[in-house]
């Protein structure tokens, strides 16, 4: 599914581009590196609040990493790494839909 793939082999990601997921009950979510060709901010969501920031490094930089969510969320978004740091994206930020 493309909810599965995420952002696995894609070459480039223009700069406001990412991969928002949505997920139908909060729960504590992981996100792994496979097949994933450039570093990654992800951003954890509960509801409309930033929980918390990881990078994700591309899979040739550091092999297989896997990153988890600090608490449950209900959504994540993918962006090109630097996009949090960039855009003063902080945790206790609102997320506007």
């Amino acid at each position: 599914t493309e909810r599965a793939r995420g952002l696995m082999d894609r070459a480039t990601l223009p700069e406001s581009s990412g991969m928002f997921f949505v997920f139908d009950i909060s729960a504590r979510q992981a996100f792994w590196n496979k097949d994933t060709l450039i570093p990654l901010d992800v951003i954890w969501i509960s509801d409309n609040k930033v929980i918390g920031v990881s990078a994700l490094p591309k899979i040739s930089d550091h092999g297989i990493v896997t990153v988890s969510s600090p608490y449950p969320v209900n959504r994540v978004l993918e962006v090109n790494a630097g996009f949090a740091v960039k855009n003063n994206i902080h945790i206790g930020d609102t997320v506007s839909e």
